[in-house]
């Protein structure tokens, strides 16, 4: 997702709070998830596209996924795609670990000028073992994630174990990619996610923040759905309802339309109208302004 252009951020209004407490985030809070939601309409993804806009504003790098009726994304894909957006070369043990499970008889390939050198498995902290072959520690050396999804045929192993074990390859590697430079997650339409997804999110991803695993590690999660954390994440995480606007809201919001003169005579019909939803806010707006323009032809 590309940040708005910033006549559409400009229009952004009230989510003060939310805003307030995202930057506080930033700033090295000792809370390093927060949750949004509330019903379609309500703004949640302007607000999430807002907070981009504040982590570019600092330098920081972030990764947005939202689940749409077309797009699922599976907790495999979710940590291919954080792999992606950060530091692809810091991942070869998860890339590894992923063929390992995925792969029919996997075998680690290594490609270097004049040879290939086939059935190492590469570990953390650079050992290199199952080989019957000299590497030397020093050739750049490149793990293939081959992208496959589900477990190899040829080994009888769980979705469980499977994921336990490319979750440990994952989490230390991410550990490696955000030591230096931080990151934000946004979680955009988790009502769409599966329970399979939710469950590592929580019991693995979300785990690993609040226990300060993965202490560059900033996630906000979004959806229609209510965010109910057990009580260990009492002190690394907050969740805003997000609520219909109010009149003053929708006041300021006509003023960034260029409608100020109209603001006050329109902002309690408006409400009245669309029952402070800011998308029907937004569009009985456009409507007002297409009259005006044709009108004035």
């Amino acid at each position: 997702m590309k940040i708005p252009a910033a006549h559409i951020l400009k229009q952004f209004v009230n989510r003060t709070q939310e805003i307030s407490e995202f930057e506080t985030l930033l700033s090295g809070s000792t809370k390093r998830v927060m949750g949004v939601y509330g019903p379609g309409g309500i703004g949640k993804s302007i607000l999430l596209s807002r907070m981009m806009a504040v982590a570019d504003g600092r330098g920081l790098r972030w990764v947005y996924l939202e689940w749409e009726d077309s797009r699922r994304y599976s907790y495999l894909d979710i940590m291919r795609q954080l792999r992606d957006a950060t530091e692809r070369s810091a991942f070869q043990t998860f890339n590894d670990v992923v063929n390992f499970y995925t792969v029919p008889q996997y075998k680690v390939t290594l490609e270097g000028p004049g040879a290939n050198i086939q059935g190492v498995s590469v570990l953390q902290g650079a050992e290199v073992s199952q080989s019957q072959v000299t590497v030397n520690i020093g050739h750049n050396i490149e793990i293939i994630d081959r992208g496959l999804t589900t477990r190899r045929p040829d080994q009888d192993v769980s979705e469980q174990e499977m994921m336990i074990e490319v979750t440990r390859a994952f989490i230390t590697c991410l550990q490696t990619a955000t030591a230096n430079s931080p990151l934000v997650i946004f979680l955009d339409a988790l009502e769409k996610a599966d329970a399979l997804t939710l469950k590592w999110m929580w019991e693995e991803l979300l785990e690993a923040v609040r226990d300060e695993q993965l202490e560059h590690l900033l996630v906000i999660l979004s959806g229609r759905n209510g965010f109910e954390p057990d009580p260990t994440f009492f002190d690394a995480m907050d969740v805003y309802e997000l609520h219909p606007f109010k009149t003053d809201n929708i006041f300021d919001y006509l003023v960034t339309r260029g409608l100020e003169k109209q603001a006050d005579a329109l902002a309690d019909f408006i409400l009245a109208i669309s029952n402070g939803n800011p998308l029907q806010v937004a569009m009985n707006v456009d409507t007002y302004l297409r009259m005006l323009r044709q009108k004035s032809r």
